[in-house]
């Protein structure tokens, strides 16, 4: 497990609890978390700090299309390939990618 960055101990002790319970899950390969400018906070497994701004990207971009009306959509997107699922989702400013086995 990588950590890129964060700040408040409180809050890192939290997401680090959360984080390590995802990447726990059977079938995860990895896990990305990255902030709201694509920076990478955390990354585990398969998952590569490289990704992160593509994948705040692509979560951005699933706003805009789901609900332009609401500020509160955060939409799953869902990339799957022959042998990995990527789901990415935003929430509270944090977008996350799980890297799933098929």
């Amino acid at each position: 497990v990588r950590s890129c960055g964060f700040g408040d101990v409180y809050k890192r002790q939290q997401f680090d609890r959360a984080f390590s319970q995802i990447a726990a899950q059977p079938g995860v390969k990895g896990v990305l978390c990255a902030d709201s400018l694509g920076l990478c906070i955390k990354e585990s497994g398969f998952a590569a700090s490289r990704s992160s701004g593509f994948v705040t990207a692509i979560s951005t971009l699933a706003q805009k299309l789901a609900d332009s009306d609401s500020i509160y959509v955060n939409p799953i997107v869902t990339i799957e390939t022959d042998k990995t699922t990527v789901l990415i989702q935003q929430h509270d400013g944090i977008v996350t990618a799980i890297y799933k086995s098929e």
